[in-house]
Formats: C-alpha cells, sequence, structure tokens
C-alpha cells in the first residue's frame, strides 16, 4: 500500500518509463509534469526543497 509516491526523471521518455512499472490510482490524483508540489509538509520545486511556511508558522505560533 502506497498513499504518497513521487515520481521524478531528467528526461521525459525516462519519466514515462518510470511511471510504466506498474502503479495505478485514481486518475484526479496524478500531476504530471509539474514544476512545483505540495508533498508531506514539503514544497518541492526544481530549485530544491523546503519546508511548507504553513508549517512554519503553526510551529511559531
Amino acid at each position: 500500500y502506497l498513499d504518497d509516491i513521487l515520481i521524478y526523471s531528467r528526461e521525459k521518455s525516462k519519466y514515462r518509463e518510470h511511471v510504466k512499472v506498474g502503479l495505478y490510482t485514481k486518475p484526479f490524483k496524478y500531476y504530471f509534469y509539474t514544476k512545483h508540489v505540495e508533498f508531506l509538509g514539503f514544497i518541492v520545486t526544481l530549485k530544491g526543497v523546503i519546508i511548507d511556511p504553513v508549517y512554519i508558522k503553526a510551529i511559531k505560533e
């Protein structure tokens, strides 16, 4: 059982190959070729990974 998964590849051809491994989920849960994603309390971008500011605010308060 997988709840959340990220699949990253530098090349679209490799990405398609990795996705075809056989994972199945509901179509509305897919995000393809995105440059920004919120994942498990982090924001993942092409520049790197940061903690979601919402969580930082909650900790400070």
